[in-house]
């Protein structure tokens, strides 16, 4: 089974994105490999104070199943006298001896950036190991929280005690462990566990979380209804792959034969997989919960658009089970045992599995680049989606066909509340009145957004998934309160705070709906450039004062230097920043502008529009009183040339706005009413002004994501920031 799993991981986008499958293994039977276990000696803090008797207190053997005794020299089974270990304070339960490293950057350099974990340049430091890895999608683990707002569907009680199998590299337990008592994360890659533990340590050190190097036993190491939750995010397909060590021994014909006995009896992937979630259920309490992460085997994606996500082949998992396992074999050299379902298959699945009435949630964009949720077959309080109209969805949003599913199954009586429940009552007791909201969507700045209406207005509830997203929601509501005070406002163009608050240490803003719909994502460049002119005129009617300024030392200590600074760990050239922030410097000295009202990230995306205006803007986050309103004019000019999103579409509306946009014409000139020269945005000064956009935009996007690795730094900001400094030379 390992040669055949991490051959296929590495190649996986769910095995990077998460981890080795936890419990694989040992559901298949033996390994009788005889692999060692590594020890680099990596120093890591004990976390809180754990000795180490609490640290395996609560754990059982993962092959008897009794009670374990720990001293300084390592673990016993009380039962069967099984002998484990500790590896760098971690208790390691793992049966087999086989060295699991399920990562796709080197052993020695996740060390390296195990110990390099800091609170306030980790993120930093991670981001120089993105161009180890194949796949930057990996390391967005280690920041991007978005994905985790399906937690709001779960009942995860404040006193409750939660696992986290194949945890990866701690993200959700990470972002979990915030709404909980005590945590449990496990995994096979001992390195893994290591950047875990030393997360947690500086993250999370008021929280009870341990960690445990397990899986590939016939048991999970804990006692029966021990947790409230369990948590299987891009696991539950890896599980059936079972043992596979015997597929690669023999002559071919004998290969093939056991490559085609393992689909059936116990070695069928299935019942791999039945077995261990029989397991998953021991462990959980009455009323307990299990969540699956995991692709819908008939994704609409996989007729033509793309290959199966874990076999790698054409239509693999839409084929008869038997039928794919030959094609793959033929295609491969390997049988196809990643076994995905659709919604009547997994409510099949863990029926068997003693599993109440699953929960389904349709997961658009997928798990791990999650976008937005609906319901495909649970009944949730307060929810009343909007009806999908087949020719705008598709099958693309039907809940049979979606690319990926959240399932929630209980062990007995489901619970009769969820965070998001408690949540809400919450706000209905505060606001007094009735809740209802239609869609759950996932912003890509880390927080959820619920649409709905309380007491008969539409709302929009933001609840942040990360610290930044905290952060930039509170400066969301600053600004609101802000605008709130200015004078003549063009009624529902700008929300309004309705409330505030914190339910089970998750934050929430409750503001009111502006007016009108969003522009399509694939409109035409004339359409989004005739809605970017209606943005601008609304800008400067509303928000545009009568204050003029000239760029000094004042405004480049707060709008340039700042950004620069941001900057310098990743571009790694002081010279080159100097010699680029003393053109900028001297390019944007004296340069005329007009003060007032900036949004600050305002792309059309922002934008609500109604029978010909803008009615409404939304997400002032990055918004400043006394900040320079051409900058805006850029941005929607930007947004309106490239799109809304990404390095790439970014630099090229830099270079648009840089070599083809005519300021002076006279058409445009006329459309825009005098909105450009008001700005102050002119022929004179249009130069230094479109850099300074570029830095800010460039910026504002570094904390989501870590989507500017190493290599896209030198493709993105290298570039200019060297123009900058030729220009500073000649």
């Amino acid at each position: 089974m390992v040669d055949s799993f991490l051959r296929t991981a590495r190649g996986s986008r769910a095995c990077r994105e998460r981890s080795a499958p936890a419990g694989a293994v040992g559901f298949a039977g033996a390994f009788g490999y005889n692999g060692r276990r590594f020890d680099f000696g990596l120093e890591l803090e004990d976390m809180n104070g754990t000795t180490t008797l609490d640290k395996v207190a609560e754990l059982c053997c993962p092959d008897c199943g009794s009670s374990l005794t720990a001293d300084e020299v390592g673990i016993e089974c009380n039962g069967c006298k099984r002998k484990f270990s500790f590896v760098n304070g971690i208790p390691d339960l793992r049966l087999s001896q086989f060295d699991y490293y399920f990562n796709p950057i080197p052993r020695d350099k996740m060390r390296e950036l195990t110990q390099s974990i800091d609170a306030s340049t980790w993120v930093d430091k991670a981001r120089a190991f993105v161009d180890m890895a194949p796949n930057e999608t990996w390391i967005d683990n280690i920041a991007v929280q978005g994905r985790y707002s399906w937690k709001l569907l779960m009942n995860l009680p404040a006193s409750g005690k939660v696992l986290d199998i194949g945890c990866g590299l701690g993200a959700l337990i990470n972002n979990i462990a915030h709404q909980v008592s005590g945590v449990y994360a496990t995994d096979l890659t001992i390195e893994r566990l290591e950047f875990t533990q030393r997360r947690f340590t500086v993250f999370n050190a008021d929280k009870d979380i341990k960690v445990v190097a397990s899986g590939d036993g016939s048991r999970l190491p804990f006692a029966s209804d021990t947790f409230d939750a369990v948590f299987l995010s891009g696991v539950l397909e890896w599980v059936g792959e079972g043992d596979t060590s015997g597929f690669g021994t023999g002559g071919k014909v004998e290969r093939v034969i056991k490559m085609i006995a393992a689909h059936f009896g116990d070695t069928n992937p299935r019942n791999i997989q039945l077995r261990f979630l029989k397991e998953i259920l021991r462990i959980l309490k009455p009323g307990g919960q299990l969540y699956v992460g995991i692709e819908n085997r008939f994704n609409s994606e996989y007729l033509g658009k793309r290959r199966d996500h874990h076999s790698g082949l054409w239509y693999g998992s839409l084929m008869p089970r038997f039928a794919a396992t030959l094609y793959s074999i033929a295609a491969a050299k390997q049988p196809y045992r990643t076994y995905t379902y659709g919604r009547k298959g997994y409510r099949k699945l863990f029926g068997d599995a003693g599993f109440s009435e699953p929960e389904f949630f349709a997961f658009h964009d997928g798990y791990s680049e999650l976008k937005s949720i609906t319901p495909a077959g649970a009944d949730v309080k307060r929810w009343a989606p909007e009806e999908t109209d087949a020719a705008q969805g598709g099958l693309t949003r039907h809940p049979d066909f979606v690319p990926a599913f959240g399932i929630v199954a209980s062990k007995g009586q489901r619970p009769s509340s969820r965070l998001l429940d408690r949540l809400c009552d919450e706000i209905e007791s505060t606001l007094d009145g009735q809740l209802t909201f239609q869609s759950f969507d996932v912003d890509e700045e880390d927080y959820a957004v619920l649409q709905g209406r309380i007491g008969g207005n539409d709302v929009r509830i933001k609840m942040p998934m990360s610290e930044v997203a905290e952060q930039r929601v509170q400066a969301n509501a600053e600004a609101l309160q802000g605008l709130s005070r200015v004078a003549d406002l063009q009624k529902g163009l700008v929300p309004m705070v309705v409330a505030q608050g914190v339910h089970q240490h998750q934050p929430y803003l409750i503001e009111s709906c502006v007016t009108g719909r969003p522009l399509a994502p694939d409109a035409a460049l004339p359409v989004r450039r005739d809605s970017a002119v209606l943005v601008t005129k609304a800008l400067a009617a509303n928000l545009w004062s009568d204050t003029y300024g000239r760029f000094g030392a004042d405004e480049f200590a707060t709008l340039v230097a700042p950004k620069v600074d941001v900057l310098v760990p990743m571009v790694g050239n002081d010279e080159l920043l100097k010699r680029g922030r003393q053109k900028l410097g001297a390019m944007l000295d004296g340069l005329p502008y007009r003060s007032g009202w900036m949004h600050g990230s305002l792309t059309l995306a922002k934008a609500r529009f109604d029978e010909g205006i803008c009615s409404g803007i939304v997400d002032w986050d990055t918004a400043r009183s006394d900040g320079i309103p051409a900058l805006d004019v850029l941005w929607l000019a930007g947004s309106a040339i490239q799109g809304d999103s990404g390095a790439d579409a970014l630099q090229s509306a830099v270079s648009s706005l840089m070599d083809d946009f005519q300021w002076n014409d006279p058409v445009l000139q006329a459309a825009m009413g005098g909105c450009l020269d008001r700005s102050q945005l002119t022929s004179a000064n249009w130069r230094g002004l479109v850099h300074l956009y570029w830095l800010h935009a460039i910026v504002d996007r570094l904390p989501f994501g870590l989507q500017y690795s190493s290599k896209r730094i030198q493709h993105a900001v290298t570039p200019l920031f060297n123009a900058l400094a030729r220009e500073a030379v000649e």
